[in-house]
């Protein structure tokens, strides 16, 4: 392999990891985003048990978004245990590849 070769393929393993740490940061915003739709419904059950429930705006706010149609569609789409398990799973795979890359540039003293 000629010093070339060997450069080309350091670039090319740059570039890969860099890219592969993008990705786990997309895959890892959009499992914290479906993480707080899903905090947002059980706070909504919780607070439609509070005694408060017809005296605090917060609460009749909060149950007027989540009940809405367009609300109740989004909402519904985040409780789907099949979407959180491939939300996980892509942020796993993800943090599993780039350590990999890391190992792949450690090993050839690459920063």
């Amino acid at each position: 392999m000629t010093d070339e070769d060997k450069r080309q393929q350091e670039e090319m393993l740059l570039l890969e990891y860099r890219e592969a740490e993008q990705e786990l940061a997309r895959f890892e915003e959009s499992a914290k985003k479906l993480a707080e739709d899903i905090r947002q419904v059980a706070e909504w059950i919780e607070s439609a048990t509070s005694p408060d429930f017809f005296q605090k705006m917060e609460i009749q706010e909060r149950h007027s978004k989540i009940s809405s149609e367009s609300g109740s569609q989004h909402y519904s789409e985040a409780l789907n245990i099949h979407r959180a398990m491939e939300a996980v799973m892509l942020v796993i795979e993800a943090r599993k590849k780039v350590e990999n890359l890391k190992q792949g540039k450690d090993s050839l003293g690459l920063k």
